[in-house]
């Protein structure tokens, strides 16, 4: 339903396809499947030349030089950052590209380190604390969490993991551009059921945003200037 209406065709078998139809039929199961080595059934479908991206080497750099090419000059460019994202189904994917993207923008980083402790009404023993540490507490990593850690630069694209204002809207998209916000630490929870108490995290709702993982379903975008 959003996919423009001039994107560009694509091949498949010598032949060019609207694109909105090889979309439509890869996710209704009929794009032509091959099978490779020695599968049985057909199960591979072929990518179309035209948006794959063929490298040699490094991956990671590979498709943030096609995503971002000229990230230098354009980094400051809300236009040039809210028409590009790469989504990655695993999060361990989602640091590396971040941190591809991270390393090319001019300028130094800031550190900024969240509170972690544990909720004193889910504790099951005064031994908690003991058992533990902060220490503990801030290797731990949840789906739309922010990590103990975050790294920015100025002028870096970022994702808020927590919609603090519907009203305002906290994008740059829209009637919003051009606003500035100041985003505060709040304190945060995860709903992971995992672990044996309930984690509360103060950090600054955010996650760097060049990659994202495709279970982040609520992207809001700002570009990051200066937080104090």
């Amino acid at each position: 339903m959003r996919i423009e209406p001039n994107v560009p065709p694509v091949t498949i078998d010598g032949q060019p396809v609207s694109f909105k139809d090889w979309v439509l039929s890869l996710g209704d199961g009929l794009a032509p499947t091959y099978a490779l080595d020695e599968d049985i059934e057909p199960s591979w479908v072929e990518i179309p030349k035209e948006i794959r991206v063929d490298y040699s080497g490094d991956p990671v750099k590979a498709i943030v030089d096609e995503i971002y090419p000229d990230l230098q000059q354009n980094h400051g460019d809300a236009e040039y950052l809210r028409g590009r994202a790469i989504l990655t189904p695993l999060n361990e994917y989602v640091e590396k590209i971040n941190r591809e993207v991270l390393n090319r923008l001019p300028g130094s980083t800031k550190n900024y380190k969240s509170c972690d402790s544990i909720c004193k009404g889910s504790a099951t023993s005064a031994a908690d604390d003991t058992l533990y540490p902060p220490e503990y507490l801030n290797t731990l990593k949840f789906s739309g969490m922010p990590n103990h850690e975050i790294e920015l630069k100025e002028g870096v694209p970022i994702m808020l993991l927590r919609n603090l204002n519907p009203k305002k809207g906290l994008i740059i998209t829209g009637n919003k551009v051009g606003e500035k916000v100041y985003i505060p630490r709040i304190n945060m929870t995860p709903a992971d059921k995992a672990i044996p108490f309930k984690l509360k995290r103060k950090q600054f709702p955010i996650a760097d945003e060049a990659c994202i993982g495709y279970t982040k379903n609520i992207v809001y975008r700002e570009i990051f200037n200066d937080i104090q």
